[in-house]
């Protein structure tokens, strides 16, 4: 099938070059792990190269493709593809590859960093085959819904998705989410940054690329995403409890200790909610539970202010017990 972008005076050389390309893929497809190496790999490579080079060169005439479906990454969790209301399930190592497209699609990467990211133990034509064959079945993946469009783009020695798909992103729609929440709390916009930050935690659906444990670069952004997370619900507790919602501010703050029960910070807004509420008994208790994390895992006792808002929950415990009228007890 010639690609769409082409119209009827632009075949000849362009025709033959969709040809050749889709017979490459065919056969890369079945080739498999081991190449057959040497100078046939060679030519492989300088072949398919010089195609793929010509793929990717805009149209001259028309343009890029119009009305592509947008491309959905959701990443929050398991991973889930969805492109035009179908998904895509390409290949594991296929799927590694788009999901690393996506998250460094701010500029084209360069092959040898996908070689180096992906294949670091393999000679340098194992993993050039490797990757051939993954780009393949990605590109297999995503032709029911693109067609013969072509959604990943290889030029100039790199690889980067073609500009005219729309992506989104999760990720991306949370740290926005964030972001916005966090400036309308620092401003005292906090029905505004309740708002924000209960969408944020609604899209929050677990680790980033939870299905993939163990890649050393989704870990490193994890551990990124995981510290906003946390920096979000604690924003969003502050921003309840300023409205007077107190049993929802708990709640979030309570979701901050389960993943770091260190969190100074929130052991105290946890105090202050419970004292506000009346019930000081679960404020001094949460002093406890605060002083118990940081002694097990530092080795140390709660700073000056946690234990001022200790001394002032106490102080009114003690006034509010001094007003009370003494029993009348019957004779």
């Amino acid at each position: 099938m010639l690609d769409p972008r082409w119209h009827a005076d632009a075949q000849g050389a362009n025709a033959t070059a969709v040809a050749i390309c889709a017979a490459c893929e065919d056969l890369l497809a079945r080739v498999g792990a081991p190449s057959a190496g040497g100078d046939a790999e060679r030519a492989l490579e300088r072949l398919r190269a010089r195609v793929e080079a010509l793929l990717g060169e805009p149209p001259p005439v028309l343009g890029a493709p119009a009305a592509m479906p947008r491309l959905e990454v959701r990443s929050l969790g398991p991973t889930v593809l969805r492109a035009g209301g179908q998904a895509i399930d390409p290949p594991r190592r296929s799927r590694l590859i788009l999901q690393y497209l996506v998250a460094h699609r701010a500029r084209p990467v360069a092959r040898e960093v996908l070689l180096d990211v992906f294949w670091p133990g393999s000679s340098p034509a194992a993993a050039r085959n490797s990757l051939n064959v993954a780009v393949t079945l990605l590109r297999r993946a995503l032709r029911p819904v693109y067609g013969d469009h072509p959604v990943v783009v290889f030029r100039d020695e790199a690889y980067a998705l073609h500009p005219a798909i729309e992506v989104w992103v999760d990720r991306e729609e949370f740290e926005l989410l964030v972001r916005r929440g966090t400036e309308c709390r620092r401003g005292g916009n906090h029905a505004e940054a309740v708002r924000l930050l209960r969408a944020a935690r609604d899209l929050y659906s677990g680790p980033l690329f939870a299905d993939e444990p163990y890649e050393e670069w989704i870990v490193a952004m994890r551990r990124a995403l995981e510290a906003d997370h946390l920096a979000m619900l604690t924003d969003l507790g502050r921003s309840l409890a300023a409205l007077g919602e107190i049993t929802e501010g708990a709640q979030a703050l309570r979701q901050v200790l389960a993943a770091e029960p260190e969190r100074e910070d929130a052991h105290r807004m946890l105090m202050e909610l419970h004292a506000a509420e009346g019930r000081g008994y679960l404020a001094l208790r949460q002093f406890d539970a605060c002083r118990d994390a940081l002694r097990r895992s530092f080795g140390m006792e709660p700073g000056p202010e946690t234990h001022a808002a200790r001394e002032r929950i106490l102080r009114r415990a003690h006034e509010g017990r001094s007003t009370r009228k003494a029993p009348v007890i019957a004779a």
